[in-house]
C-alpha cells in the first residue's frame, strides 16, 4: 500500500507517528531534486508543530516523550533497538527514564547492558513505581499490588525473590492478555509455546523502523524471549526466561540481579500495555 494511503487509514495520532517516521526516511534523499527537496523539512517542520503542541504525547511512551526516535534511542541503528528488544530481553517502553534507555544503546554488549540497569536500579524502581501510580484500570489492582511487592523485594535486595514473584506476575499477565483476546487471539487450549508464537505474529517491527504499534513493539519482543522454551536439563539461558526462573531457580546463571530487574521491568511494562495500550 502506497505511503499515504496507509498514513490516510490512520487515526490523527498515527498520523503524526506516520510523519515523523517518513520525515525521517527522507532524510536519506535531502539531496534528491524535485518533490523531496521540498517535503523533507516541510514533514519535519509539522511533526515539530506537533510535538509543541503536545499531540505526539498520545503515541509516545513516557520515556521518549518530546524526543523524536533517533533522538531517543541515541543515534543507534534500528538493529541496536532490535537486540536490546529481542536478544537481551529489555523492555524499553514505559521504564526505564530515557537517560538510560541512551546508555543502553551505547553499550557493547549484554553484560555492559545489565550492569548499566544494575547501576540504576534506584532510578529504575522510581520509574516503575511512577507509572505504577497511573495504573487504575479495576481488573488490574491485585497485579499493581503484586508489582509493588517486588518493588520492596527490589529495594531490599533480594532478588531471589524479586524474580520469582515477577516471574509468577508476568505468567498471570499473560492468561490476562491471552483472554481479553486483544493483542493476540485467543488460543483453542493455551499453550506458552503458541503464546509466544501468537505475540511474534502480533508485531508489526519493519526491517527500517518500529512499525505504527510503536510501544507495543517495545515491550512484546521482550514478552516473546521470556519465554524461549525451557525444559528441566536444557543449557540454561542467560536472558530472563519464565519457565527456567520456575525450573532453575537455585542456579545463579538465570536467577540473579539482572534477571531480576529486567522482570521487573518487564512485568511494569507489560502493565502499561494492558493498560494504555487496549491489549
Amino acid at each position: 500500500m502506497p505511503v499515504f494511503a496507509q498514513l490516510a487509514e490512520m487515526p490523527f495520532t498515527g498520523l503524526a507517528e506516520g510523519l515523523l517516521a517518513f520525515g525521517e526516511a527522507t532524510e536519506a534523499f535531502q539531496a534528491s531534486p524535485g518533490w523531496l527537496e521540498g517535503i523533507h523539512p516541510a514533514l519535519l517542520e509539522f511533526s515539530h508543530a506537533l510535538s509543541q503542541l503536545g499531540v505526539l504525547e498520545d503515541w509516545a511512551p513516557p520515556n521518549p516523550r518530546g524526543w523524536r526516535l533517533r533522538e531517543h534511542f541515541g543515534g543507534s541503528d534500528f538493529e541496536d533497538v532490535r537486540s536490546v528488544l529481542v536478544d537481551d530481553g529489555i523492555p524499553l517502553a514505559y521504564v526505564p527514564r530515557r537517560e538510560i534507555v541512551h546508555d543502553l544503546m551505547q553499550a557493547p554488549d549484554r553484560t555492559r547492558r545489565v550492569a548499566i540497569l544494575l547501576d540504576q536500579q534506584t532510578k529504575i524502581v522510581a520509574d516503575c513505581r511512577s507509572v505504577l501510580a497511573d495504573v487504575d484500570e479495576p481488573g488490574l489492582k491485585g497485579h499493581v499490588r503484586g508489582a509493588q511487592d517486588v518493588l520492596v523485594a527490589v529495594e531490599q535486595g533480594l532478588y531471589a525473590p524479586e524474580q520469582s514473584h515477577a516471574g509468577n506476575l508476568f505468567d498471570r499477565l499473560l492468561r490476562d492478555i491471552h483472554d481479553r483476546d486483544k493483542l493476540v487471539p485467543r488460543l483453542q487450549r493455551y499453550r506458552y509455546a503458541r503464546m509466544r508464537e501468537s505475540l511474534e505474529s502480533s508485531l508489526s517491527i519493519a526491517e527500517d523502523g518500529l512499525g505504527n504499534k510503536f510501544r507495543t513493539n517495545l515491550i512484546v519482543p521482550s514478552m516473546a524471549r521470556a519465554l524461549v522454551e525451557f525444559f528441566p536439563g536444557d543449557p540454561i539461558p542467560e536472558q530472563f526466561n519464565r519457565h527456567a526462573t520456575a525450573h532453575a531457580a537455585n542456579d545463579p546463571r538465570q536467577v540473579n540481579p539482572g534477571n531480576a530487574l529486567i522482570a521487573t521491568m518487564l512485568v511494569v511494562s507489560v502493565l502499561c500495555g494492558i493498560q494504555f495500550e487496549g491489549w
